[in-house]
This record gives C-alpha cells, sequence and structure tokens, in this order.
C-alpha cells in the first residue's frame, strides 16, 4: 500500500495525535541520528519535541503494534566514520513519512508498507507467515481514511490535500513530489 498526501504543521500534529490516541501504536525512528540510539517515542508532543516544528522536517516513522505480529528489527549501520546509526525495519511494519517546507516547496508526504504478496519478493516464508495482514490492512485503512476523509480539504489530481497544506497552496508555496512541481505531475 502506498499513499500520497501533503501535510504541514498542524495536519502533522492532527496525524500524529490520531496514530497515538486512536490507533495506540509504537512510534519509532525509521533512522536514528548519526551516533545515537533508535528512539521510541510516547506521545504526539515527545515527536515534535524531537524533531521540532519550525520546519516541520520529520524523519520517517516506523509504526507498529503488537497485533501486526512480526515485531520490527533493529540493524546497526556501521559508517565509514567508525560511527553508527539505527534503523527499524521489518515486512510487518507500516512507514510513515512527511514531507518537509523547503526553497522550492512543501514535499509529498507519504504512507506505506507491504503487502503480503509485495513481502514474498523479499522475505522468507517463515517471517511472511509471522506477520498478521489483515491487521495491517485494516490499520493502515484506518489512517489511510482519517487523512483522505477528515482532514484533506481538497484533491489535486490524485493527491490529498489538508488544510495547513492548503494555507501554503494558497500564499503561493509550490506542492512537490520530488524534484517536480504537483502541477507537473499532474
Amino acid at each position: 500500500m502506498n499513499y500520497n498526501f501533503f501535510a504541514y504543521k498542524n495536519d502533522i500534529k492532527l496525524i500524529l495525535d490520531f496514530i497515538f490516541n486512536e490507533l495506540e501504536l509504537q512510534v519509532y525512528d525509521r533512522y536514528s541520528e548519526i551516533g545515537k540510539e533508535l528512539l521510541e517515542y510516547k506521545s504526539t508532543a515527545d515527536v515534535l519535541a524531537h524533531n521540532g516544528t519550525a520546519k516541520s522536517s520529520l524523519q520517517m516513522l516506523s509504526l507498529y503494534h503488537d497485533k501486526f505480529g512480526l515485531p520490527p528489527n533493529i540493524r546497526t549501520i556501521n559508517l565509514n566514520s567508525g560511527k553508527c546509526r539505527y534503523a527499524t525495519e521489518g515486512i510487518g511494519l507500516i512507514s510513515l513519512h512527511f514531507g518537509h517546507l523547503e526553497d522550492k516547496g512543501l514535499q509529498l508526504s507519504n504512507l506505506i508498507h507491504f503487502t503480503e504478496k509485495g513481502a514474498k519478493k523479499v522475505a522468507s516464508a517463515d517471517r511472511i507467515t509471522q506477520v498478521h495482514w489483515q491487521e495491517i490492512n485494516k490499520v493502515s485503512r484506518k489512517l489511510k481514511q482519517f487523512i483522505d476523509k477528515k482532514l484533506s480539504v481538497q484533491k489535486i489530481g490524485k493527491y490529498a490535500i489538508l488544510d495547513d497544506a492548503n494555507q501554503l497552496l494558497q500564499s503561493g508555496v509550490d506542492l512537490r513530489c520530488s524534484n517536480l512541481s504537483l502541477q507537473e505531475v499532474i
């Protein structure tokens, strides 16, 4: 499953509140900072305090619930500098990345996770059977519907635009899909 949308500041806070309060998910950094331990967040305030809200440049987050089955794997990545960083990995995770505001505009946000079919291309049968795919699909569908139906104020092409992102758009800020303007993509 891959769902793309545009979110900024308060949009992000509302999504995180839903993740913690309604879905009761465990939230981890996808990657730790270099030389630091991987963080698990316990609340929206924790995520925003660590990542800041000025740029709204949140790194990718990994979402997990015990109902998903196979727990996340924490992998150590040794860097050439002699330091390391950690990554949260696993076929039974939901990844959430909030796009950041930069000079060229607001980058696309993304909600993504493996499907059982997709996982068969990268994981062993034993690991695939440990994942409760219906639970992951159910939770990701709830999160997608919350974003798409409750928070979205308009759509441009297939992309949901949430309220704060829409205010940026109305003020002349470009919405971006990688290096392309949204207008170039649609």
